[in-house]
């Protein structure tokens, strides 16, 4: 598990760098790792992202303290992800 903040004015870096990272870890030892998203920019574009960067996996939308929380806990868990409020 990867996490970036992503604001608006860095958008194109924090996509390019999602790539890279996944591209490293999919030739590494954590073929599965997740690329997690959230900031400013991942919460109000959050449709969009996901529809144009294959390499993000999740978005954690507003304060994420609490939803990364939850959602490290699902996936350890092996429970659905999708019912997280953030």
């Amino acid at each position: 598990m990867v996490g970036f903040r992503h604001s608006t004015n860095i958008q194109n870096r924090g996509s390019s760098l999602s790539n890279s990272v996944k591209k490293i870890f999919a030739k590494g030892a954590c073929p599965n790792a997740m690329a997690i998203l959230g900031g400013p920019h991942a919460t109000f574009m959050y449709e969009q992202i996901l529809n144009e960067e294959a390499a993000v996996d999740i978005i954690v939308r507003g304060e994420g303290e609490q939803t990364l929380l939850e959602l490290v806990q699902s996936l350890w868990r092996k429970r659905r992800i999708s019912h997280h409020s953030n």
